[in-house]
């Protein structure tokens, strides 16, 4: 074989290579990105729904976006933004939603628990998938949103790595999302001024959350959300700890 064949050769391995070693998404027309490469996608007027990612685990953020009709007229619609976890090495993915709609009286709770389906040839792909939390501010920032919950689970698998591996699935379970573990751990953290506003907060709304903490900074918000996720039992559990500190 020629040098020049063999250079040919060369490249068109190289170039073969570098198509394959990717993962190609593409989104239902009803879905919407909105994180890509933990960048924020910016406003398109045709929005983008074909994208490729490198090859390993990758996450994106979407949500179902479109017009449906409410009382005879047009509105728009958004779901709550979703976090897609996966894992896939040359594949060409294909992303939507489980269901389609076109009037508000058939959405029944998806806008706030959409859920989305993956294919790969046809084939269900596995994917994890949960709803992206607000942040604080009054424009959302959904990659710094994703960060900041990236970080929060990340701090909770540490924790169930401390767990003697004795501990049962469901007894590791809870400490992954332990209201009160998280609570506490925001607590140690905050300053003298935002652990008695917390607490004066906390136990006005031990029974039932009936007023917002309205915290500035980044521990309040994160205590409030932590806080309203727990169950009456866990306030309790909390606030005989902080009453013990």
């Amino acid at each position: 074989m020629g040098w020049k064949n063999k250079l040919l050769v060369s490249i068109l391995t190289v170039c073969t290579f570098s198509v394959q070693a990717s993962v190609k998404v593409s989104l239902h027309q009803d879905l919407e990105a909105l994180v890509i490469n933990n960048k924020n996608v910016g406003f398109t007027i045709f929005g983008d729904n074909e994208f490729t990612l490198e090859n390993g685990q990758q996450q994106i953020v979407v949500r179902v976006s479109k017009l449906i009709i409410k009382q005879g007229e047009k509105e728009k619609f958004k779901s709550e933004p979703v976090i897609v976890t996966f894992n896939a090495n040359d594949a060409d993915l294909v992303l939507s939603p489980t269901r389609t709609f076109i009037r508000r009286e058939e959405i029944k709770g998806f806008d706030k628990n959409p859920v989305l389906v993956a294919t790969k040839d046809g084939e269900q792909f596995q994917i994890e998938q949960s709803i992206l939390e607000r942040g604080v501010g009054i424009t959302r920032d959904y990659a710094a949103e994703l960060k900041a919950q990236n970080e929060l689970s990340n701090g909770a698998e540490i924790a169930v790595a401390a767990v003697a591996t004795t501990t049962t699935k469901q007894d590791v379970a809870k400490v992954a999302v332990s209201p009160v573990k998280m609570s506490q751990d925001l607590f140690a953290k905050a300053s003298v001024a935002e652990k008695e506003q917390f607490t004066n907060w906390a136990f006005k709304n031990r029974k039932m959350i009936t007023s917002e903490l309205n915290g500035e900074g980044k521990i309040l918000p994160m205590l409030e959300y932590w806080y309203e996720k727990a169950s009456t039992d866990q306030k309790a559990e909390l606030l005989t700890w902080i009453l013990a500190q």
